[in-house]
């Protein structure tokens, strides 16, 4: 799903997943996005972690990420938008690669 229309500095709720999912991110624009697992990450940490910047550039071909548990996303300025589809692991051991 896309989604576009982001508030720049404001974080947004993707989803919330109780189980391990794959994250495939891709950037359309100029701005930069981050993840995290929760809004006060992203709003008030004045230096977000490398890894979790996302752009135009480093999503493409998408990124795939690992995640569970809330999905949180913030865009460092408008008229942008970001590519997210979610596919869910299949449960054992090994699902994790």
């Amino acid at each position: 799903m896309q989604y576009a229309s982001f508030v720049p500095g404001k974080a947004v709720k993707i989803g919330s997943f109780a189980q391990y999912v794959e994250v495939y991110l891709q950037v359309y624009g100029a701005a930069a996005f981050f993840v995290a697992g929760d809004r006060q990450t992203l709003e008030t940490l004045a230096a977000i972690p490398q890894g979790l910047q996302f752009t135009q550039a480093s999503t493409s071909p998408p990124y795939k990420l690992t995640w569970i548990g809330d999905l949180w996303v913030m865009a460092n300025a408008a008229g942008s938008a970001i590519e997210i589809a979610v596919t869910l692991l299949p449960s054992g051991g090994g699902a994790i690669a």
